[in-house]
């Protein structure tokens, strides 16, 4: 980096380069690395010292980063199950009212709706791979399976400029 490394103004334990205006161990910016970008505002706490904003920034990531890992697993589970009904379904099927008979079994074992499984099932048919779907989480893939929202391709890429007063630290909108 080259520039003039030194420690930043709070509780971050990475050196910051002040000339290149980043943590000197990652690739963030100031206005990105969460160590270096304080977001919640104190004035709505009791406790207003400086490291508990960090604290709360740290608890705020932490609840992003595992409801994301939640919707995965989410998705996940719902395309396993349809795939595992469909299976059940074209390997043992003697008509189409025993595969009903497959699916309203198979509700109660997991005590889950029958729509949801059939939910379950047109989602694995739609998509063979889990990645192949441009959904986000199980209600806008439910969505696009009925057709009634399609998810339009975004041309920007996950792009926010966030301005922050330099004395407070406060966002500015």
């Amino acid at each position: 980096m080259g520039g003039k490394m030194n420690q930043p103004p709070n509780d971050c334990t990475k050196e910051y380069d002040v000339l290149n205006d980043t943590c000197s161990d990652c690739v963030y910016t100031k206005d990105t690395c969460p160590y270096q970008n304080k977001s919640v505002n104190l004035e709505r706490y009791e406790i207003q010292e400086e490291w508990f904003g960090y604290y709360l920034d740290d608890l705020l990531a932490t609840k992003t980063e595992y409801l994301q890992i939640a919707t995965d697993l989410l998705m996940d589970f719902k395309h396993a199950i349809g795939t595992k009904i469909t299976n059940a379904i074209k390997e043992h099927s003697r008509s189409d009212n025993y595969g009903k008979k497959i699916v309203h079994e198979s509700a109660k074992c997991l005590n889950m709706g029958e729509r949801d499984l059939y939910y379950c099932v047109a989602f694995a048919g739609k998509w063979k791979r889990l990645d192949d779907c441009p959904a986000r989480n199980w209600t806008e893939a439910k969505k696009m399976l009925d057709g009634k929202e399609q998810r339009k391709e975004c041309r920007h890429k996950n792009t926010e400029t966030r301005v922050y007063c330099v004395d407070c630290n406060r966002r500015i909108e």
